[in-house]
């Protein structure tokens, strides 16, 4: 609570208190020091009088204070997931995967957008909502990425052209992603070529199940809540592992500089 103390003295405190409908009845008095008052603003939320209330303090001094790293938690993260299944291959569930991204959006830190049934002009959709975080939820070869065609039958796109696509738009549009999540089978082949349109990329070594991705998505953008490091995020996610899924060998991270 030391940022706080830092940046919001005592009555500027009550009032970013009000703002975020902290109860009133545990606002602690402002005759205290700024100090002692976030420590007791701290002990209050531990005490779960305000659920969801460190979130909402959170996003409030970030808005206020964006380049403050203390208060980076509280950034509102957009995510755009693209799923398709074509209809000769295994289903995949990128619904379930969406279910579970937009649970763990509940908790305040993202906004989610999707795009279900997708065909590769339905990338499109990133100029519209440009995402911090864009999720692929597709089959994959190591060189292919699968999207559907209109009539639903698979359509082979090279992972190369989707990053040239994803490159068109950053230098057109400014579209710069800080993620790329490939839920894709043998991902880790065409990991390393989408570090030229996003900071870090997420991948799988080897066949993934699909329960496994679902699981992994949950598990993700919930830890985002608190860790706003996306590798971070996704070491802390993988560390307590399904012994079917092997998340800890399995998931990649690559950190480069889109």
């Amino acid at each position: 609570m030391a940022a706080f103390a830092a940046a919001y003295p005592t009555v500027r405190a009550e009032k970013l208190l009000w703002t975020a409908r902290f109860p009133d009845s545990v606002i602690p008095s402002t005759v205290l020091n700024a100090g002692d008052f976030w420590s007791e603003v701290s002990r209050v939320l531990a005490n779960g009088a305000f659920p969801g209330g460190r979130r909402r303090l959170l996003a409030l001094a970030h808005r206020s204070f964006p380049a403050n790293a203390a208060f980076a938690a509280g950034r509102v993260r957009r995510v755009l997931l693209v799923g398709a299944s074509p209809d000769e291959e295994v289903a995949l569930r990128a619904d379930r995967e969406l279910r579970e991204i937009r649970k763990a959006a509940r908790l305040g830190h993202l906004e989610v957008a999707s795009v279900l049934a997708a065909q590769v002009s339905d990338l499109r959709a990133v100029l519209a909502e440009r995402p911090d975080i864009l999720h692929l939820s597709v089959h994959g070869d190591g060189t292919y990425l699968y999207f559907e065609s209109a009539l639903g039958d698979g359509q082979p796109v090279a992972a190369r052209d989707v990053v040239t696509t994803l490159a068109r738009y950053r230098d057109a549009d400014q579209v710069r992603l800080t993620g790329l999540i490939l839920q894709s089978c043998e991902s880790e082949s065409v990991a390393a070529e989408f570090l030229d349109v996003a900071e870090v990329v997420v991948a799988h070594r080897g066949r993934i199940d699909d329960a496994c991705a679902v699981l992994f998505a949950g598990r993700l953008y919930e830890e985002l809540r608190d860790t706003p490091s996306l590798p971070s995020a996704v070491r802390n996610a993988s560390a307590d592992d399904e012994p079917s899924c092997d998340f800890r060998d399995n998931v990649i991270v690559l950190v480069g500089r889109a």
